[in-house]
Parts: structure tokens; sequence; C-alpha cells
């Protein structure tokens, strides 16, 4: 099984670590969708997602890749506007969608 590279949510302003993959333990999906990426999350914790929703305008989102040579490559996610934001009570699933993507070696 392939390790799902590390995802984050940081808020922009102070760059507060809002939501983490390996430390919230949670599992999710990158896919391109149209001219943006879509990000299907599953989180348990209607806390964080609520603080997510208040602060979607100041979302920084970060997916970080490790390849067999040990380079690090950085994708940061975020929208020019405001992303489009969903949260499914019933299956707890965050759906995030934005419209930039940058990458760079770290």
């Amino acid at each position: 099984m392939t390790k799902q590279p590390h995802f984050y949510i940081r808020h922009a302003i102070g760059s507060r670590l809002l939501l983490d993959s390996i430390q919230h333990q949670f599992g999710y999906a990158l896919e391109p969708h149209s001219d943006k990426w879509k990000f299907t999350i599953e989180v348990n914790r209607p806390d964080l997602v609520e603080e997510i929703m208040d602060l979607k305008a100041e979302l920084n989102l970060f997916v970080i890749e490790n390849d067999l040579d040990g380079i690090v490559q950085k994708w940061w996610y975020y929208d020019s506007g405001e992303p489009a934001i969903a949260f499914d009570q019933t299956k707890n699933v965050l759906t995030i969608m934005v419209d930039s993507k940058k990458g760079y070696t770290v």
C-alpha cells in the first residue's frame, strides 16, 4: 500500500495549523476538477470543520510529497477568491474546492 502524501490546512493569517492528516489521522483525496482542485477529506471532528468553514476565505492547503530520491515537493493550494466548501455531516466528509496551485522544492 502506498503511503498517502502529508496534507494539512493552515490559517493564512498567522499560519496556525487547523487540520493535519498525520496529527488528526484522517484520509483525503485530491483530484483535478475542471480548472480547479477538489479536496475530499474524511474528518469526524465537527469542531475543526466548523473552524475551517468559519475561516474559509483565509485557508492555505498544502500537500507534501517525498520522492524516492529524497526530494521533497511542497504543493500550495489556495483560492484567488473564496473556496467552495461543504460538509456532509452524515458521511463526515469535508469538501474544499480551490482554483490555485503552486509547487516548490523544499
